[in-house]
């Protein structure tokens, strides 16, 4: 019997691998599958089949628990109608324009380009859209950001959480889109609105924020203040003293609960860091990294001032891109991906002192005596500087330098912790709404 050729034995042998990728991509599957089914099928003991299929409401953390896709077939139902006519109308054209408008050299390069588009996962084409078609349509048309569109968005859940589960009181929190956008929704309906650190201002109402806070305030019914200062805002407002109520700082509530769980990352010791050796380095603010020069003088300032020291900076993918293209040489600054809550209430707490721009760390600083720099002109809670550990030195380098100096030189400020900072702010509202003291 003739010897098989080379060349068929090869070709036989890639079949027989690409045969067995194959089965075992096949039975990859399978097990995943089998995984997600096993997880799944217990929700089946709570919840019928015809409920599952056909309800409208996903309440997963209801006791008992609600399951219901029926909105989701139909959601992706009308999306895959849609993107298919889309879809159609456009490749038909495609392929006429092609074939019969196009000249050899054009088809050469656009045909090729349009296969290569077709081969790629729509979700591909889809987060390139995200990250580089929106902004630039935003950018070159002027286009809103979607803003509007997220607040409706919001809007129509909360109207919908309310008609499954109605309620007398909706306790709002701080100045987000949301915040703003749910309390709206509950006065509507006719609802009271409980607002949590009301009175906050920073008096500039170009920011967002000032401007969710104020709305909210405005219609709300319990006005829950953190300080004497917010209550000197919203009286100067001209809001009902009845519904204003000084219950402190929710914030610390949470801080004084964890204090005891901080945890220390495990990237602490391979870094050489000590407790108490070392600065913390936060930033955030948009308006001040697109301050080149001034951010630049600011790092040089701290960096310079550390003397070795090392300066530890978990910060947002944004904000290390920013610090990054200023090219500044430091081995001493360890810049961070962003921490979970007990592992950056662990560096907050361990740290020699903090440089900031954020009005949050500093309140947390001064519940756990930590010497805070921040990088601001004001403060949301004037608290913090007035009496607490927080220092305002705004975008000035000369003003961070002097009081870096005192820091690291152990001669900062005697501080106090602000009246009903206690940690049992949330005690106070819960007695305040018990009591009905609006009704």
């Amino acid at each position: 019997m003739a010897a098989m050729p080379a060349k068929l034995r090869a070709d036989q042998t890639f079949r027989r691998c690409l045969a067995m990728a194959a089965g075992v991509s096949v039975l990859a599957l399978a097990a995943i599958v089998l995984f997600l089914l096993s997880q799944a099928l217990p929700i089946f003991s709570q919840v019928s089949l015809k409920d599952f299929l056909f309800s409208t409401e996903w309440y997963p953390t209801d006791d008992p628990p609600v399951f219901g896709i029926g909105a989701l077939i139909v959601g992706s139902l009308a999306c895959a109608a849609l993107t298919t006519v889309i879809a159609v109308l456009a490749g038909v054209l495609t392929a006429c324009a092609i074939h019969a408008g196009m000249p050899d050299g054009m088809k050469r390069v656009v045909k090729p380009m349009i296969e290569l588009m077709a081969a790629l996962p729509s979700v591909v084409i889809g987060f390139i859209g995200m990250i580089i078609l929106a902004p630039w349509l935003q950018d070159m048309f002027g286009i809103a950001t979607g803003l509007n569109l997220f607040n409706a968005s919001i809007m129509l859940a909360f109207e919908r959480e309310l008609d499954g589960h109605p309620a007398q009181v909706v306790l709002v929190v701080d100045d987000m889109t949301a915040t703003m956008s749910c309390s709206i929704v509950a006065k509507k309906r006719g609802l009271k609105v409980a607002h949590v650190i009301a009175g906050t201002r920073s008096f500039d109402m170009n920011m967002p924020r000032e401007v969710n806070r104020t709305i909210v305030d405005a219609i709300s019914d319990y006005l829950f203040t953190a300080g004497m200062v917010a209550n000197r805002n919203l009286n100067q407002e001209g809001m009902i003293p009845e519904y204003i109520h000084y219950v402190g700082n929710i914030l610390i509530d949470t801080i004084r609960f964890n204090r005891h769980r901080l945890v220390q990352p495990m990237w602490f010791s391979s870094l050489g860091l000590r407790k108490g050796n070392y600065l913390l380095l936060t930033l955030n603010r948009r308006d001040l990294l697109e301050k080149k020069a001034v951010l630049h003088s600011l790092l040089q300032t701290v960096i310079e001032k550390a003397g070795g020291m090392p300066i530890v900076a978990p910060l947002h993918p944004y904000v290390q891109k920013a610090v990054k293209s200023l090219e500044v040489n430091a081995p001493n600054l360890h810049i961070l991906p962003p921490q979970s809550y007990l592992h950056f209430g662990f560096l907050i707490n361990q740290a020699r002192g903090i440089v900031t721009d954020s009005g949050n760390i500093a309140e947390e600083a001064t519940f756990l005596d930590v010497p805070c720099i921040t990088l601001n002109t004001y403060a949301e809670h004037p608290e913090t500087w007035r009496i607490g550990t927080n220092e305002l030195v705004g975008e000035n380098s000369f003003a961070l330098s002097a009081s870096l100096d005192k820091l690291l030189h152990g001669e900062w400020k005697h501080t106090t912790l602000p009246d009903r900072w206690d940690g049992r702010t949330a005690e106070r509202i819960v007695q305040t709404l018990l009591n009905g003291n609006n009704s």
